[in-house]
């Protein structure tokens, strides 16, 4: 059992009875195992053919040490590979048209291994680790083992995978066959180099954090799009250009999430993006999906936030730079709207619609106040104001709500559509101008 071979056959092998220390086999024809018998090797095994299938699956099978398989000897096409194991598997390099891993334990790979394999079906009782950098898959992975961790220099096409915790680092895209499903009970953690991320299945399952980072090794930002369905999402780390996201059960977050552009879609869910380190953009939030009713929404930035179309029962905007939106953008909230920058300009200035007063602390920190300006196309209440002027135009009339007063150290200019104006709190302090236009 503690003894090496290199053997070369020009056909076909059958292998019976193997103890050895090491294999090194070279076939001329297809690599096999006899019905009975049993292959018991202590360390690495090799097996090379001409084009032409290995299967090494015999029950009670043992090789303690890498398996490398390669199908293209002579420079043949390469030929299908299908190896199982009662215990762990080991993987080397492996060149072969399509790879069936089976093991009772875990199936590992160290990370100077090579797949190099057109399809991948794993099953493992234990956790597999795949952590070759060179690996190459031309076609769909199926996996189902306890963790799954998986490397590759190419793009990962999913199809079934099943599995507790996920972690994928990919050198292309990250997406999905049409029937597939990724059933993950634990967290996920996704990187790419700059390619996109979508995972948009009817069939998933999600049971933890979800982390996507598209800029791995210094690449630019990629999108990322997810689709959890009735589920909510977790969001963990989160790096992308634009990012996607379908959760009716809600939306929050454990990492930072830093996108040029994010868009969730909830129905009724509420949607909390409010952590620390955010680098959100543009925004847009819809919380009403299938006719639900609406959710509220927090959303903070350490950089300028810029507001697209919101739907929510309450708003909370907070930002690190100035606070906009967008051309088109319309701020539909039902409840209460508030807004807080450290010295950043506010410019909520379109047709929204605040039903709920709506409050803005430009000085957070301690920063000096700056211009606000607001608009509804209804009428509009003030809760409790802090900025350097005050620009306000409404539909309706403009008042303000029985707590929160004014405090504008310039001055303040409000229209309307023929809309009352009162401004009556004892504790408003209007250091400035005041015009009012009501026709």
């Amino acid at each position: 059992g503690g003894g090496q071979a290199a053997v070369a056959a020009g056909g076909a092998v059958s292998l019976g009875d193997i103890a050895l220390g090491s294999l090194t086999l070279t076939a001329g024809g297809t690599i096999g195992e006899a019905a009975v018998g049993t292959t018991s090797i202590v360390g690495a095994a090799s097996f090379a053919t001409s084009g032409e299938t290995v299967v090494l699956q015999r029950a009670g099978g043992s090789i303690g040490g890498a398996i490398s398989v390669d199908t293209t000897s002579g420079g043949a096409a390469p030929a299908a590979v299908t190896l199982s194991l009662a215990g762990d598997l080991t993987l080397g390099d492996v060149e072969a048209s399509s790879l069936v891993a089976t093991a009772g334990g875990a199936v590992v790979q160290g990370a100077s291994g090579v797949l190099d394999v057109q399809t991948l079906d794993l099953s493992a009782g234990g956790a597999a680790s795949l952590l070759g950098s060179g690996n190459v898959f031309g076609g769909e992975i199926d996996v189902s083992a306890a963790q799954l961790t998986l490397v590759a220099a190419s793009g990962l096409l999913l199809d079934d995978v099943a599995t507790d915790a996920l972690t994928l680092t990919a050198g292309g895209a990250v997406t999905q066959t049409a029937g597939g499903s990724v059933s993950a009970t634990g967290d996920v953690a996704i990187a790419t180099s700059g390619d996109a991320v979508t995972l948009t299945n009817a069939g998933n399952v999600w049971g933890g954090e979800i982390g996507v980072v598209t800029t791995d090794a210094g690449a630019s930002a990629a999108d990322v799009t997810l689709d959890l369905g009735a589920a909510s999402l977790t969001r963990g780390e989160t790096v992308a250009d634009q990012l996607l996201v379908t959760a009716l059960g809600g939306a929050t977050q454990t990492g930072a999430v830093v996108a040029a552009r994010t868009q969730d879609v909830t129905g009724g869910g509420a949607v909390d993006l409010s952590g620390a380190g955010n680098a959100l953009g543009t925004v847009d939030v819809d919380t009403t999906s299938g006719g639900a009713f609406a959710a509220d929404v927090a959303l903070a930035s350490d950089g300028d936030l810029e507001l697209g179309a919101i739907t929510a029962a309450t708003l909370s905007a907070a930002s690190g730079g100035a606070l906009s939106q967008t051309a088109g953008g319309v701020l539909d909230v039902t409840g209460a709207a508030s807004f807080a920058t450290e010295g950043g300009a506010v410019d909520l200035s379109n047709d929204n619609l605040f039903a709920g007063a709506v409050t803005v602390d430009t000085a957070v920190g301690g920063a000096g106040p700056a211009a606000v300006s607001l608009g509804d196309a209804d009428a509009l209440t003030f809760g409790a104001i802090s900025a350097s002027e005050l620009t306000a135009t409404a539909g309706g009339a403009v008042g303000q709500a029985a707590v929160g007063a004014l405090d504008v150290t310039g001055d303040v200019r409000v229209e309307t559509a023929g809309g009352s104006v009162v401004l009556d709190r004892a504790a408003n302090a209007l250091g400035g101008v005041i015009s009012v236009d009501t026709t």
